[in-house]
């Protein structure tokens, strides 16, 4: 009986060491943009908010699938994805800021290029930048050339980053259908460089004086308009002690 109550103290001690070697369950599960700061993030990190995180939804493009053959010859079927990604969230403005930072290395640049770099990327991260809009980024890729086009996929002629308004809804709770706003007469600040295949959707954040997503929403979807559909978990997009979108 002695010999057992020995063993219980060392057993104890082992568990807290590995404890705190490890961190607790809630810090192991922590994801990095919320572990340490933006401005610490690794370019594996910030490329995981863009691709890989609560404020990214991505759909398969299965409709009008086709075969080709690549290099070797060999059948390959094509597809198309397209991602959605909330643009106004801030935590995905940093994450395409700190890519910026990596791929320009900031740490070593001096203190006035440093200086023209947070110059030319302010308005990107300014408080008030996306107080009065949602902003929606989506991008199309896959692996024919074909199914890389959004005007292909979309059937969309001639539009290039930004779409005209009622291309796309934003779907709450009761049913309710936000159509998107005119983006090309609303300047949205710039987060790195853009090309044929990224394009915004605008919504408002406030109708008559009120929130268009409300508190009491846990689930909301972006609707193209031609019917994909991509839906985001609210309860998932707390950053810095408030709800990021």
């Amino acid at each position: 009986m002695a010999r057992a109550h020995a063993q219980r103290p060392s057993r104890f001690l082992a568990a807290a060491a590995l404890v705190f070697a490890l961190g607790t369950p809630a810090q192991i599960r922590q994801p990095s943009w919320q572990a340490r700061l933006w401005a610490q993030w690794t370019h594996q990190e910030a490329t995981a908010v863009l691709n890989d995180s609560p404020w990214v939804s991505n759909q398969v493009l299965r409709r009008d699938m086709r075969i080709f053959t690549d290099g070797s010859g060999a059948p390959v079927r094509a597809f198309g994805n397209i991602s959605a990604q909330f643009f106004s969230a801030l935590p995905v403005r940093q994450a395409r800021i700190r890519q910026m930072q990596i791929d320009r290395d900031y740490d070593d640049l001096s203190r006035e290029q440093r200086a023209l770099f947070d110059l030319f990327t302010m308005d990107c991260l300014q408080p008030g930048a996306f107080a009065d809009r949602i902003v929606v980024h989506v991008r199309v890729g896959g692996n024919d050339h074909a199914y890389r086009r959004a005007d292909t996929i979309y059937e969309w002629p001639g539009q290039k980053n930004a779409l005209p308004a009622g291309q796309a809804f934003l779907l709450l709770s009761g049913g309710a259908r936000l159509p998107s706003l005119d983006a090309e007469r609303i300047a949205t600040p710039r987060c790195g460089p853009s090309d044929e295949r990224d394009f915004h959707f605008v919504f408002p954040r406030t109708k008559n004086g009120r929130p268009v997503i409300s508190e009491k929403e846990k689930k909301i979807a972006v609707e193209l308009a031609g019917g994909l559909r991509f839906e985001f978990d609210l309860q998932r997009l707390g950053y810095g002690g408030k709800t990021e979108f």
